[in-house]
């Protein structure tokens, strides 16, 4: 294990260090050590039941006993019960980690299901986290699973992290990324990490001891905006499946120290080639992670504090490390004035539907590709990326009048408020987002 979980207790709780031995008299110090080795008493082993089950893993070589009574002492906090998360905490659960603790504030919606395994149709509208644990406990009830249901935040963290021995992220937004890689460095707990997106994944282990982490490869989250997130861009359901569960093989290798984690290399998945690419990850001098620049958790909490306003939103993957980028950038915006200053209104799905914006404009700012695999009727489709070279007098030789109302949408919201902040700041004067997106549309179609 790469960080000490404390004291090691033995199956009946009892501290081992501490288990006393009666000395007879004329007894050497080495015979009252060999003494309390042998001893029944202080020796954790497992219980029948436990044998049982783990029979597979104990006939492993590395692994064995040793490693199985690793995993029943060690605590994993596992931040989010999404597509990541289940595949992840199924595995967990079914190797025998003894405390495993879930946080998560979402409910269970029926887009979830595509990827996140861990729920089903019966559990729509529960919170992910009860979900999750009822099946974590139909796995393995000899184990103890803790849930939060609460978002991840500046004031929670330090504490759940610290009570951690790892921590394994299956989250989809930037802050809490970088929030749970600076606190994991602060306090030396090893960070399990991966980010997907359509049929891509990167994997590593950062804040582990001598070892890189996630700021040594992205020194900083990338502009708001500027990566889609999987509703956007979408994400084969199978993707997780494979990269959670590999995040689960990573935490297991840590916590009963077996084998080679990834620490110093990031796995990168090129999931249409079925292809990995294990890339060296050197520590950054100057890195918040080198011993010369090491943050603290104060450090951490207000540096997140201070980076929040770059990443409000969910997002997949990070820009590519080397062959890929992203579907669209903010950098060439020409926008005319800040367009934070622009409050643009949302209009929802059930509104539309009901004909609320049959004198407008309805415009699709998607790719051609999410187009075609549907739209909204009668919408005009100019994706994001042209959008945002345009001036005025392009717009509205593209039949775009400034003067008519504009109704934008993608796939689930975060685009077409980017697009509308632009052509408000070229002087549109009406422009609306559909919240949610076309997501939000289909749902109120099918709910109609």
């Amino acid at each position: 294990m790469l960080k000490s979980s404390g004291s090691e207790t033995s199956s009946t709780g009892t501290p081992a260090a501490d288990t006393a031995v009666d000395t007879p008299v004329g007894t050497t110090v080495g015979a009252v050590a060999d003494t309390a080795v042998t001893s029944t008493a202080s020796t954790p082993d497992l219980t029948p039941a436990e044998r049982v089950r783990y029979a597979r893993h104990l006939t492993l070589p590395g692994f064995g006993v040793p490693g199985q009574l690793a995993l029943r002492s060690a605590r994993v906090l596992a931040v989010g019960a999404g597509g990541l998360g289940s595949p992840a905490l199924q595995y967990l659960a079914a190797a025998g980690v003894g405390r495993i603790t879930v946080i998560d504030d979402d409910v269970v919606d029926v887009s979830n299901l595509q990827r996140q395994t861990i729920h089903g149709s019966s559990n729509l509208g529960q919170l992910k986290v009860d979900s999750a644990a009822a099946t974590m406990r139909d796995i393995n009830p000899l184990i103890t699973v803790n849930t939060v249901s609460e978002r991840l935040t500046v004031e929670n963290v330090a504490t759940l992290v610290a009570g951690a021995d790892l921590v394994l992220d299956g989250t989809d937004n930037f802050s809490t990324r970088y929030l749970l890689n600076d606190v994991c460095v602060a306090l030396g707990v090893p960070y399990v990490w991966a980010a997907i997106f359509q049929f891509d994944a990167q994997l590593s282990v950062f804040a582990a001891e001598h070892g890189p982490c996630l700021r040594c490869v992205f020194p900083s989250p990338p502009p708001q905006g500027s990566v889609p997130s999987c509703a956007e861009g979408g994400v084969l359901g199978v993707l997780p499946g494979l990269v959670g569960t590999t995040q689960a093989f990573e935490a297991i290798k840590i916590l009963a120290s077996f084998g080679e984690p990834l620490v110093g290399t990031m796995g990168v998945f090129d999931g249409l080639s079925g292809q990995w690419e294990y890339v060296p990850v050197a520590q950054r001098p100057g890195c918040v992670c080198s011993p010369s620049a090491r943050t603290s958790v104060a450090e951490a909490l207000a540096r997140s504090v201070e980076e929040s306003g770059a990443d409000s939103a969910a997002a997949c993957a990070f820009p590519a490390t080397s062959h890929s980028t992203p579907s669209h950038s903010t950098s060439q915006t020409p926008h005319s004035e800040d367009p934070e200053t622009t409050q643009i209104p949302e209009a929802s799905a059930v509104q539309l539907i009901a004909g609320e914006f049959e004198d407008s404009i309805v415009l699709d700012v998607r790719t051609a590709a999410e187009r075609a695999a549907g739209c909204i009727p009668g919408s005009e489709h100019i994706p994001l990326d042209h959008i945002l070279t345009l001036d005025l007098s392009s717009a509205e030789s593209l039949g775009l009048e400034s003067s008519r109302p504009v109704l934008l949408y993608c796939a689930a919201g975060m685009r077409s408020m980017t697009a509308a902040q632009h052509l408000a700041a070229l002087g549109f004067e009406r422009v609306t987002s559909l919240r949610g997106g076309i997501a939000a549309y289909w749902e109120a179609l099918a709910a109609s």
